[in-house]
């Protein structure tokens, strides 16, 4: 069953989602510790060094739980504990040793069973091997659904990532036309004016990043530098400095086939797109949450 190279490793959050697990079955459902416990590590194929994990982390939170509210916080551990030698001695025999062996009652009568013997015989219908067959066939389903989420995410990401450095560097062309920093700064201030009419808001951001571009570069002063990447980075209306405003700046109906507003436009849909793949993804991770839940209930 274990295979220490196979495994996939699991972070923190994980081991603490599976120990609220068990704690909910045990505080609610009277259910023992060291049962969810294999339950768990059957359905995750864990190691037997990530079960004595998870038994570490259920028994401190079954802890925290049941003496929470008390005002002395030492107490002896007078709860069933997740057992972690047990649970992996169970996962290694197939099967979990009770403390108490119940022997089946010796037959009285030898013969026929009555039902076979009278036609009768109930049929036998286990639905739950079929069930849980299907749950885990729907879980590995979304499974792979999530990760092509996550993979989709990673490369919108990078796409979005290269338009936002083109973006900057063709911004910083317009501004190193000019020379000395306040002609600069009043370049800015016409490319807030362009993003603003362009209604792409994520342009902002943008001229923060151009903004501290060019003061690493020395071609903007520190101070005046500083001043447009608060203005561009700050949320809600912001009046914008003095240095980033011009008299001669229009209004101006904004040309779609502008190459700024092209790629401005692409990073905006590309940020997007990333929006929806995360809640998608999002909702998938919940469902393959519950789904291998209902496995382990089954």
């Amino acid at each position: 069953m274990f295979d220490e190279f196979a495994q996939p490793k699991y972070t923190m959050e994980d081991y603490r989602e599976w120990a609220g697990e068990i704690t909910n079955s045990f505080l609610k459902a009277n259910a023992m510790p060291t049962d969810t416990l294999v339950k768990i590590a059957r359905t995750e194929e864990l190691t037997p060094h990530q079960i004595e994990v998870l038994a570490g982390e259920a028994n401190k939170l079954i802890h925290q739980h049941k003496y929470a509210a008390e005002t002395d916080k030492y107490f002896a551990a007078d709860f069933p504990h997740a057992d972690s030698k047990m649970a992996i001695k169970a996962l290694q025999v197939g099967e979990v040793k009770l403390a108490v062996e119940f022997k089946e009652p010796e037959k009285i009568l030898e013969g026929p069973d009555p039902y076979e013997m009278f036609g009768i015989k109930p049929e036998e219908m286990d639905k739950t091997a079929e069930v849980k067959h299907a749950v885990k066939y729907g879980a590995e389903k979304a499974q792979l659904l999530e990760q092509k989420l996550k993979d989709k995410i990673y490369e919108v990401k990078t796409a979005s990532e290269s338009a936002q450095h083109s973006f900057i560097k063709q911004a910083r062309q317009f501004c190193i036309t000019e020379s000395g920093s306040a002609s600069r700064m009043k370049i800015l201030g016409y490319l807030d004016h362009f993003v603003k009419s362009a209604g792409m808001p994520a342009g902002k951001k943008l001229l923060a990043k151009l903004a501290h571009v060019l003061m690493q570069e020395g071609l903007l002063e520190k101070a005046a530098a500083q001043e447009a990447i608060e203005y561009f980075t700050k949320e809600g209306d912001q009046k914008a400095p003095p240095s980033l405003i011009s008299e001669k700046l229009p209004a101006q109906i904004v040309n779609g086939q502008h190459p700024l507003y092209i790629t401005l436009k692409t990073v905006g849909d590309h940020e997007a797109e990333v929006a929806r793949y995360m809640r998608d993804a999002e909702l998938v991770s919940d469902k393959v949450r519950i789904l291998k839940q209902k496995i382990r209930a089954l």
